[in-house]
């Protein structure tokens, strides 16, 4: 391939000439997608499953039990569940990987400072991840994260 048909106008880096910083915004709501999966999904299960929907606002194990009793469990089996691909792979990413909004923050601003601040779609991740570390680190998520790490 000539180096005029890799750079030609329907090329990827043409596309992102005219685009800059889109290809961030593709990752961001996927790892938006981990993290509120991974910090919700066995929250949710877990108040549908005691009928205690108050204690979404304060769990504990009095209220909820054991967090994974509310994940698939992981097995030999259990590679084929889509659930376990679905809910329990975010709900490790969330639990071992603390810092995963401060990513998304990153990549947000990486993404507004590439579009030259022009850019509405990247101003609205970046405000979305920072609302959602204000969140993960208020006592609120310390709380949530304490339940999900027993």
């Amino acid at each position: 391939m000539t180096q005029a048909h890799i750079e030609g106008p329907g090329s990827p880096v043409a596309w992102t000439a005219r685009h800059p910083g889109r290809a961030l915004t593709v990752v961001l709501p996927v790892l938006l997608a981990i993290q509120l999966i991974g910090m919700f999904a066995a929250l949710l299960t877990a108040a549908v499953e005691t009928g205690d929907y108050a204690g979404i606002l304060d769990p504990t194990l009095e209220r909820f039990g054991d967090p994974k009793d509310s994940i698939p469990p992981i097995g030999p089996a259990a590679l084929w569940n889509p659930l376990l691909w679905i809910f329990g792979i975010p709900h490790s990413l969330v639990v071992l990987i603390p810092p995963l909004p401060f990513l998304g923050v990153l990549l947000g601003v990486l993404s507004l400072a590439a579009a030259g601040g022009r850019s509405v779609r990247a101003a609205l991740w970046t405000a979305v991840f920072v609302g959602l570390t204000v969140l993960t680190y208020s006592s609120y998520g310390d709380v949530l994260h304490a339940w999900l790490i027993d």
